[in-house]
């Protein structure tokens, strides 16, 4: 895992997160920029973790244990729209 620190916080890349952020050309300030400023966070139910919305509409997965931030994925704007669409309300719930 790859890990970078972000004021208050420790994040952790996975290697998977990391390969779909080479595959989707989403950036390390995307993600920080989903983290630190999102335009939505949603709760998944199914896999117990967060996605947060960057203003340009990726969606980073992710789960926190205290201070640390773990990155399970990246998803594109098409990726995570389908995701909602598909699945709704019945496994995601808005949090912000």
């Amino acid at each position: 895992m790859a890990v970078l620190s972000s004021g208050l916080f420790r994040v952790e890349f996975t290697r998977h997160a990391r390969r779909r952020m080479v595959e989707r050309g989403i950036s390390v300030e995307e993600v920080y920029d989903a983290l630190n400023q999102p335009i939505q966070v949603v709760y998944d139910r199914l896999r117990d973790a967060y996605i947060s919305v960057s203003p340009r509409g990726c969606g980073v997965v992710y789960k926190q244990f205290g201070k640390n931030i773990i990155i399970l994925t990246v998803l594109g704007k098409r990726e995570y729209e389908v995701l909602t669409a598909v699945y709704g309300r019945s496994r995601y719930k808005v949090v912000v």
